[in-house]
């Protein structure tokens, strides 16, 4: 899922469904994120223009604000799968599609 407008990043995950495992949400433009009035914690994953890793969150408690600057973007998933599929700073990431 990939969210541009203006309202549609505001809200981000709040009052969604948790993710899961193989789902994340793509926020875009993002350099900062809050976890207001969710009521699960989350891994938000910064990335540059170019896909890169700046900074990984994880286990995003909900009430949180996070940042990164030169992010471009966040990826976010639910809490631990960053760790789970081996995510690390300075990697980039490349999307595939079906």
């Amino acid at each position: 899922m990939k969210t541009t407008s203006v309202i549609e990043r505001m809200r981000g995950l709040l009052y969604r469904k948790p993710l899961n495992e193989n789902e994340a949400l793509l926020i875009q433009p993002c350099s900062s994120i809050h976890t207001i009035g969710m009521k699960y914690d989350i891994d938000a994953i910064f990335l540059t223009r170019d896909l890169q890793v700046k900074k990984i969150f994880s286990h995003l408690k909900p009430w949180r604000f996070a940042m990164s600057f030169g992010a471009a973007m966040v990826l976010e998933v639910i809490a631990g799968n960053a760790d789970k599929i081996g995510l690390g700073e300075n990697m980039v990431l490349q999307w595939e599609t079906n």
